[in-house]
């Protein structure tokens, strides 16, 4: 008898779940890290993309099993990428993937899935189609070039969007590719050392390998000390100084030095 009772609770807790994932019980907003200022559509096709799932339980209970991300097609099956979750109620969580997104894909969509059961879909984002290349911004958001942001989107080349690499509100660190394969669709990052120095070991170690193998930054330093820092000088060797602006000094740093 206990061990009907047992077996009962746990077909009761499945159950229960299993209709709270009929009823949405994940919220999920996805964001792409180099999302363009003008355009619309999340994806880019035929490029890694660096994507942001922030997934919210709304439910009562802690939510065990998986995040699929389905990329879909009418001309080819669909493929599936798995993330596993284990949430507790009223949690948010931030889940960073770096797919690649065929050009022949259609769109993405996102489902939870526990056990046998599925969700209905929890997201759906469709491609950029306008998509050819990325200037991406890591700024603080009192900096000048940000706040002269639609001016300099005037002056770039029509076929690159400009882009705002996201900052965690609370605790101002930025949110950077993970992977090195998130940064193949970007020309070039302009970012500040201080913000640049915020980030955490996979995210700079991800960040030098697309610098090796071609990746091109330009630090903004505020005064020359900026530049001898020990991770400055680990990362990207010695730095050119290519102009000067009002208090700011900017440098480069590419593959070849």
């Amino acid at each position: 008898l206990c061990a009907a009772l047992i077996l009962f609770g746990l077909v009761s807790s499945a159950s229960a779940q299993d209709r709270q994932l009929g009823n949405r019980a994940l919220n999920v907003e996805v964001a792409n890290l180099f999302m363009p200022t003008r355009d619309s559509g999340t994806l880019f096709p035929g490029a890694h993309n660096s994507l942001l799932f922030k997934v919210r339980n709304t439910t009562n209970q802690r939510l065990r099993g998986e995040l699929l991300m389905n990329t879909q097609s009418f001309r080819t099956p669909t493929t599936t990428h798995r993330v596993p979750l284990d949430l507790p109620p009223h949690e948010t969580r931030d889940v960073q993937l770096t797919m690649y997104i065929a050009p022949e894909v259609d769109q993405l969509a996102v489902f939870f899935q526990t056990g046998r059961s599925r969700s209905d879909r929890l997201a759906y984002e469709g491609l950029n189609n306008s998509f050819r290349g990325i200037i991406s911004l890591l700024l603080p958001v009192e900096h000048v070039y940000r706040q002269n942001l639609y001016r300099l989107e005037d002056r770039i080349d029509g076929d690159t969007s400009l882009s705002i690499l996201p900052i965690e509100a609370l605790t101002g660190d930025p949110i950077l590719p993970r992977e090195s394969s998130g940064w193949s669709i970007v020309q070039l990052l302009v970012a500040t050392i201080p913000l640049l120095e915020r980030a955490d070991a996979d995210e700079r170690s991800a960040m030098l390998e697309w610098v090796e193998t071609g990746g091109r930054i330009l630090l903004l330093a505020d005064n020359e000390d900026q530049l001898r820092r020990s991770w400055i000088q680990e990362l990207f060797g010695p730095l050119e100084w290519i102009s000067e602006h009002s208090d700011s000094r900017v440098v480069s740093s590419s593959s070849d030095g």
